[in-house]
């Protein structure tokens, strides 16, 4: 059975190994593509990016099952001198219903993973698309000059030449499961590093 390691922060967010403990801050925030789910800490690609600019303060803030309401929430209320977010083509998807009806034990994340990984290809009407209200988040986002928006060149959802996309082939961590493996996680840290390293430097050179 495949097991990796999770260490959190005291603000509930993965740990960073490999940051910097510089004046400037740099947040990751996304859902689980960016928490690193099937991976160590030291092998998600926030970590691998991290390495790359050792004056820098880099977080984690990529929640399980997070979609662009809550991660714009994120951005609003953690303070960072700039942030990173990486869009997947689920984060304009909200789930029908009370989640409070849930049984307890069902987490809105874990609904969330299970749907995608497997029952995806069927209607099972738990979870529809909110584009409207993704476009609104969205087009807020993208004005901030403190915010890199990036995504896969495939992506379904309605994006603006502002959002830099990257290559979309990359290691799964198992043939139902697309989040990426270690080797996945080291392809899309060198995708990304090309549109993450000019942002970096043009936030963090006047911290």
């Amino acid at each position: 059975m495949h097991s990796y390691t999770v260490t959190m922060d005291d603000r509930h967010y993965r740990e960073v190994p490999d940051s910097g403990s510089g004046d400037c801050t740099i947040l990751f925030v996304g859902d689980s593509f960016v928490f690193g789910q099937g991976v160590d800490d030291n092998e998600t690609f926030v970590n691998l990016l991290a390495e790359e600019f050792p004056q820098v303060t880099v977080k984690n803030a990529g929640i399980t099952g997070y979609t662009i309401h809550q991660i714009a929430t994120v951005i609003e209320e953690e303070p960072a001198d700039g942030y990173v977010y990486f869009i997947y083509n689920n984060d304009a998807e909200v789930i029908e219903g009370d989640p409070l009806t849930l049984p307890e034990w069902l987490s809105v994340a874990s609904v969330m993973h299970f749907y995608h990984v497997y029952l995806r290809p069927a209607d099972t009407g738990l979870i529809r698309n909110d584009l409207e209200g993704f476009r609104a988040q969205y087009e807020a986002l993208i004005e901030r000059p403190d915010v890199l928006t990036i995504s896969f060149s495939g992506n379904r959802l309605p994006l603006s030449e502002e959002t830099r996309l990257i290559d979309e082939n990359y290691f799964w961590i198992s043939s139902v499961d697309p989040h990426p493996s270690p080797v996945g996680h080291e392809q899309l840290a060198s995708y990304m590093l090309p549109t993450v390293e000019p942002f970096v430097t043009s936030i963090c050179e006047d911290v």
